[in-house]
């Protein structure tokens, strides 16, 4: 894979790992995320930087310096590798392809529809639960004052699961020869009772600082805005979002029970002897 190459597979598959919340990052993987920022298109740099903190957060020193290598064209010559007097290793062969891709599809496919799963489960309580928006709003002309919607933001699935087959495995499973990959620290499960209380206990203190809110904002006269409309605006909205980083964080754990093991399954693969 050459350099180009390189970063249209990275660019797409981060576009799959998208998180909340930043990560903080050990020296290493700032660093890491620091060399890589820096050998990209500068327009791409604030495109890529979110993404790349995600990914990075979860590798290891021995994976971070694989990716940089492979971000630095290394992995298409191994010259330094092989004495002077032995021929490079074959090219793998469609044998070899066909079987790191037997092991490989099933596992992104369980995933994608783990997270496809999750992504219903919880859209459906937050539907059930959190007043819809514009529930908790005071406006006249030309004015208005609103406590912002309660949409909390997870790991979401992709459009589909052949999507992801295509650049995940494309991306972080080896393709230079037989690989053997052990996926059995992955699991696709995720407790609908916990993810039920979080959703329903942070969308009924939702509810409780909307319905304060339009106490406190109070009303306006001839139409004019309420004196306390932006103060209780703010205060309310300032509320929310501590209660919806809480529960995004709680919501964030699930996704990282099937994503986490599988890229570190694709990236620990042992080649076949």
């Amino acid at each position: 894979m050459n350099t180009a190459q390189f970063w249209v597979a990275l660019f797409l598959s981060l576009m799959t790992m998208a998180a909340t919340a930043e990560p903080a990052l050990r020296p290493s993987q700032q660093a890491a995320l620091n060399e890589l920022l820096e050998s990209m298109d500068p327009q791409l740099r604030p495109m890529m930087h979110d993404q790349l903190v995600t990914t990075l957060s979860m590798l290891n020193d021995e994976q971070i310096e694989r990716l940089l290598a492979e971000a630095r064209g290394g992995s298409g010559d191994n010259s330094e590798a092989h004495d002077d007097d032995q021929p490079p290793p074959a090219p793998a062969t469609e044998q070899d392809l066909e079987n790191n891709r037997k092991q490989y599809e099933p596992a992104i496919r369980k995933a994608w529809a783990a997270s496809h799963s999750f992504d219903s489960f919880v859209e459906q309580k937050l539907a059930e639960h959190c007043a819809p928006r514009g529930t908790y709003a005071i406006y006249g002309s030309a004015w208005r004052f609103e406590v912002a919607e309660f949409a909390p933001y997870w790991p979401h699935a992709s459009n589909n699961a052949d999507l992801d087959v295509q650049i995940i495995g494309a991306s972080y499973a080896p393709s230079d020869q037989a690989y053997d990959f052990d996926f059995s620290a992955m699991t696709t499960q995720f407790d609908e009772g916990k993810v039920s209380d979080s959703i329903i206990e942070a969308c009924n203190r939702y509810n409780e600082i909307g319905k304060q809110f339009l106490v406190q904002a109070g009303t306006g006269t001839n139409g004019a805005p309420p004196a306390n409309g932006q103060r209780a605006e703010n205060s309310a909205n300032a509320e929310v979002a501590v209660i919806r980083q809480a529960l995004e964080q709680q919501l964030q754990l699930w996704p990282d029970r099937w994503t986490a093991p599988l890229y570190q399954a694709l990236l620990n693969a042992r080649p076949r002897s």
